[in-house]
């Protein structure tokens, strides 16, 4: 038993609600347990009780023992004298409010199913990396698909303040955002920062006089990456130094790219031309996102970067990335900061609409019989895991409370 455990409880009104009494022998009637606080004060307020024949609306305070509150120094705290009743596990001492009231003692041990409280045991004592993985043998119930759809969301939502985070650093301009943003998602996990660092040497106001300029844009951005090579290429790091001293470009220090354990297809030489490619094609980015309808638009617009240019083309699986890690990232960003539903509506309707990733979090979920039906479910597994299942959030995950409270036996 713990406190994180006794929060659930009373919030979802798992306890005997028969013959309810305080400490102090008063009738009790919970009229709306209150709304959960995760921040500092009272752990639940506006919580609505009647006490007798007298009705209090205040916080709720949750303990494993009275004692808690003396111990966490809550009747030093002003923040506590509206709370209007104390909730316990074990009732082992009075406490007062700040003010010197007595406080309402309310305890729920002797009211809590037995089997709750032995299903949450094992989830809390199970060594697995996913702790519910044992219980479900393989047939996850509709709570699971349910639970991957709100955590892909939530990691949507993640990123969008990352987003919004960038956007107050480029003082609004949307285009600059972008231009980093998708930089980053070409460098994929393994060079993600070294291009968002070669995106940052090189704004977008720069890229964009650029982009009608081939042999410069070339320059510019394997010079800034510091891939040119001076004795081989020697027009190449000319146009470079001429492209430098015009626009006062500063050479990147210390960037290392990675290429170990690497497909030839996968090295920064390749990603950076594809990705100037892109630039000279579409040089509108942010806007012609913001106008595709469907996916299939989508890939057909991406597709034609590379088409007859003698460049090695990304596979459909790299597009997948990108597009699911750098374009519907920042179409949902814009669409929630300018308060448009249908672009948000829009880009899940794309994930649900892509086959799922292929990576190992994917593969370990599908091997305890949670398969990704798509992108959206497999974007799903990989917030599941960091957000609910590393820290154990049982109780804050759908499929943990399925399990604690409607699971067959």
């Amino acid at each position: 038993m713990n406190e994180y455990l006794l929060h659930f409880i009373w919030r979802h009104r798992l306890y005997s609600t028969d013959d309810l009494s305080l400490e102090s022998g008063e009738k009790l009637l919970v009229l709306h347990p209150g709304f959960y606080n995760r921040d500092a004060g009272p752990d639940f307020g506006e919580a609505l009780v009647r006490l007798d024949d007298t009705r209090w609306m205040g916080s709720v305070e949750i303990h494993m023992r009275s004692s808690d509150w003396m111990l966490h120094q809550h009747q030093n705290d002003p923040a506590y004298n509206n709370v209007v009743l104390h909730v316990v596990w074990e009732h082992d001492t009075d406490a007062l409010r700040p003010d010197g009231s007595k406080l309402p003692v309310f305890t729920l041990s002797g009211r809590v199913n037995r089997r709750l409280l032995s299903r949450y045991r094992r989830l809390a004592q199970s060594a697995e990396g996913i702790a519910c993985s044992a219980m479900w043998k393989g047939h996850y119930p509709e709570a699971a698909w349910q639970m991957l759809e709100r955590a892909a969301i939530e990691r949507l939502e993640s990123r969008t303040y990352r987003i919004l985070e960038l956007l107050e650093q480029k003082q609004g301009d949307w285009e600059s955002v972008c231009w980093e943003w998708l930089a980053r998602a070409f460098g994929q996990r393994v060079n993600a920062d070294a291009f968002t660092r070669l995106a940052e040497s090189l704004p977008w106001r720069i890229v964009q006089k650029l982009v009608n300029h081939p042999a410069q844009l070339d320059a510019a951005l394997f010079g800034q990456a510091g891939l040119i090579l001076p004795q081989v290429e020697p027009g190449r790091i000319s146009e470079y130094r001429y492209v430098a001293r015009k626009y006062g470009l500063q050479p990147i220090t210390g960037l290392q790219w990675k290429r170990l354990r690497m497909y030839p297809s996968s090295f920064p030489e390749n990603r950076l031309q594809q990705l100037k490619l892109l630039l000279m094609a579409h040089p509108r980015l942010l806007a012609d996102f913001l106008e595709l309808s469907t996916l299939h638009e989508a890939y057909h617009y991406l597709r034609s970067a590379w088409q007859n240019t003698g460049t090695m083309e990304p596979g459909k699986d790299t597009i997948d990335r990108w597009l699911i890690n750098a374009v519907i990232p920042l179409v949902f960003a814009y669409g929630q900061f300018h308060q448009l539903p249908k672009l948000n509506e829009r880009m899940l309707r794309w994930l649900e609409e892509m086959k799922p990733e292929g990576n190992e979090m994917v593969r370990r979920y599908r091997n305890i019989g949670l398969s990704a039906g798509n992108a959206l479910h497999s974007q799903g597994i990989l917030m599941l895991h960091s957000l609910y299942c590393m820290p154990k959030r049982c109780l804050d995950c759908l499929i943990g409370q399925y399990w604690l409270t409607k699971a067959p036996p």
